[in-house]
């Protein structure tokens, strides 16, 4: 892991993978729960097929939310919302008036982009399946190799 080697740089990475995931999950429920406010507000803002989008937004952030949290498919995930936060940022609301949109309403879209590469950067910090994931494999590999030799 980067970040000069400091010991806890880990720990630091997963708190923030966490309340990411977190953020997302709600944000995409409440968008489960208002789906028509969600596809209205898509359409305001001129996204092609909105009862289309509206969905797959809504289910990507919960399911991608979860991800995070659990520190899943850290090598795939960052990509999507990388992907969703570009947009999101630099399409819907930097370009456009505040009270709604702006640069006070992309803060967290951007923070949450920065947060996305810092993940494809460095990885899932501690506590991520992913880790636990990849130490069971080596343990396996390793005993496989010593029982062949």
């Amino acid at each position: 892991m980067g970040l000069g080697g400091s010991r806890f740089a880990g720990w630091g990475i997963a708190l923030i993978r966490i309340v990411m995931g977190v953020m997302l999950i709600y944000s995409g429920l409440q968008k489960f729960t208002a789906m028509s406010g969600a596809v209205g507000f898509f359409g305001m803002i001129q996204m092609p097929v909105p009862d289309v989008l509206a969905p797959i937004i809504a289910t990507g952030e919960v399911l991608g939310g979860l991800l995070l949290v659990l520190g899943l498919g850290m090598r795939y995930v960052p990509f999507w919302f990388i992907a969703m936060f570009i947009v999101t940022t630099l399409v819907v609301k930097l370009p456009r008036e505040a009270p709604i949109f702006g640069y006070d309403a992309a803060r967290i879209d951007m923070m949450l982009l920065i947060g996305n590469v810092m993940l494809l950067l460095e990885g899932a910090g501690a506590f991520a399946l992913d880790t636990y994931l990849a130490r069971r494999r080596t343990e396996a590999e390793v005993s496989t190799q010593a029982a062949r030799a």
